[in-house]
């Protein structure tokens, strides 16, 4: 028993608590009074965030044996952390940000040793970098999400953190990479990470898109007519035929500056469409979306067409 117990501390020790539950378990079956065999089951079950259950085993070490130091200790540790957590969780709620950083970084820095892999670990930085990003330190929620992911890559919330502040700071690219790999482990059982990388992905599509209304010269208030003498306006000056006598790169620049009019014009001088790209649509999602419409009238003609009467 006592070799199985040490390796279970090592284990544990490294935050490797599944493994050093099991041998934990193994040591209790072999003796039942084992009051080591309880003590480092409940720090396995403390540092994977079940405190109640954690402190259950804790106290069961200290009746087998009341002296036992390393028990006191960790009940102390897990009832600290408990109230601690639930304060903090308190002030997220409330949305006393600032003091729940605090809290959380209070465990982190009273509880110790807490091994890096273990998930309370990994779970006060998750938690702590959401409040960070309530109090819009992006760059701090990036820090603590990145800390947490490091040893447990399984942590929706973090996954999730770290993408609406890269999005904050207009780095949507790499907040579509970055939840590429959980979305393709977990795919659709994750519906907000599915979503986030939607909206990532809506996003890197938007900040390409052309600005039909710096191209045409038009306030975003134009009106259709507005929107058709200012596109014949722009035309004139980027006619093809204007620059027949151009250079190469004079030529291509003008037939792109064209071909880009007439995509605005086309797009906000239809209600349906210009509505899509104030919404951010880029063209081909905008399409995607009118060729969707389509359908769905050709749908609804077809079941409420009128039958006639044989």
């Amino acid at each position: 028993v006592a070799a199985v117990i040490l390796a279970a501390r090592a284990e544990a020790g490294m935050g490797l608590t599944e493994r050093a539950r099991r041998l934990s378990l193994q040591a209790m079956r072999n003796d039942a009074t084992c009051a080591e065999a309880y003590e480092v089951r409940g720090i396995c079950m403390f540092m994977d965030g079940d405190m109640e259950e954690g402190a259950k085993l804790l106290r069961e070490a200290l009746r087998l044996d009341p002296d036992g130091e390393g028990a006191k200790v960790a009940l102390k540790q897990c009832r600290f952390v408990q109230t601690t957590l639930q304060e903090a969780r308190r002030g997220v709620f409330h949305r006393n940000f600032a003091a729940a950083v605090d809290l959380f970084q209070k465990i982190l820095d009273d509880v110790r040793p807490l091994p890096p892999r273990s998930h309370l670990y990994c779970l006060c930085h998750s938690e702590k970098s959401h409040a960070h990003l309530r109090l819009k330190q992006h760059s701090l929620a990036l820090k603590h999400s990145a800390t947490a992911l490091a040893s447990r890559d399984d942590l929706e919330p973090a996954w999730l953190v770290r993408a609406q502040a890269l999005g904050a700071l207009e780095r949507h690219t790499e907040a579509a990479d970055a939840l590429a790999g959980p979305l393709a482990t977990w795919g659709s059982d994750r519906p907000a990470l599915r979503d986030a990388h939607a909206q990532a992905v809506f996003e890197v599509r938007q900040a390409q898109r052309p600005d039909y209304y710096a191209l045409l010269g038009s306030p975003r208030v134009a009106s259709e007519r507005e929107i058709r003498r200012l596109y014949k306006e722009k035309a004139r000056e980027l006619h093809p035929d204007r620059w027949s006598g151009g250079s190469e790169e004079e030529k291509k620049s003008a037939e792109e500056g064209f071909r880009l009019l007439g995509e605005g014009v086309e797009v906000l001088t239809d209600e349906f469409r210009r509505g899509l790209y104030d919404q951010g649509h880029d063209l081909a999602s905008i399409n995607e979306r009118v060729a969707a419409a389509q359908q769905e009238a050709k749908r609804a003609q077809g079941k409420y067409r009128p039958h006639g009467h044989h």
